[in-house]
């Protein structure tokens, strides 16, 4: 099953601008991410459809995600979604 997210406050790093994967801040997150990362403590995991149980990302929380830029010094938000796993909107607004 797809869900969907808002995509308005997304990094610029080109990590995220591959397509691949889609990165949110811990302050942005839907109440059942929330709660998914609860149950670890704030320290890793899987997020996982509450429909279906499929995975569609992960976080950690722990080391951090670094972006895979030639630089690669940037810090990435420590949850992501996988951008084929989902359905990404525009917050309109």
């Amino acid at each position: 099953m797809m869900r969907e997210f808002a995509a308005d406050s997304l990094p610029a790093c080109p990590t995220e601008r591959d397509g691949a994967e889609v990165f949110l801040h811990e302050d942005h997150l839907p109440g059942w991410m929330n709660a998914e990362i609860e149950q670890t403590q704030w320290t890793r995991g899987k997020l996982k459809c509450t429909k279906c149980g499929q995975k569609v990302g992960s976080f950690d929380f722990v080391s951090g995600v670094r972006c895979k830029c030639p630089v690669g010094g940037s810090v990435l938000p420590a949850v992501h979604l996988v951008r084929s796993k989902v359905d990404v909107r525009k917050s309109v607004g």
